[in-house]
């Protein structure tokens, strides 16, 4: 159970860094420059989160002991620094937003700003995890 859930979770990670490419390709197309760095990091992650929670809800109570919650929570481990970095990479070697300085290398206070904004929603989703984890 467990090989499986880690399974889908990286595959939802995966999915969504994809997503995160048509979120930026959709605001350029839209001529949307200014903070697409920050609505699309905000965005995927939020979506990630949606989709982890709708995976916790689906798992047998019946398969989830006291030892199998922290294995399941850890599964989520550096999401956020996964999705920031992917970002970074993506709006570095990007041609299109190379012609937008601050999203195509997005200064440190812009991406800390990213960060908090990030840690904050985190901590909102482990509270909504580890209520639904206690429920099972």
């Amino acid at each position: 159970m467990l090989e499986q859930y880690q399974q889908t979770v990286s595959n939802i990670i995966r999915n969504n860094k994809r997503h995160y490419n048509q979120v930026i390709n959709i605001a350029l197309s839209q001529q949307r420059s200014n903070g697409v760095f920050k609505y699309a990091v905000i965005g995927v992650l939020q979506q990630i989160y949606d989709d982890l929670l709708g995976l916790l809800r689906s798992l047998d109570p019946n398969q989830i002991t006291p030892e199998t919650k922290s294995l399941v929570v850890s599964a989520y481990d550096d999401v956020v620094n996964e999705i920031v970095e992917h970002a970074l990479n993506t709006h570095r070697t990007s041609c299109a937003l190379s012609n937008f300085a601050d999203e195509h290398k997005p200064s440190q206070e812009y991406i800390a700003d990213v960060l908090l904004q990030a840690q904050h929603d985190w901590h909102k989703f482990t509270e909504q995890a580890s209520g639904l984890l206690s429920e099972k």
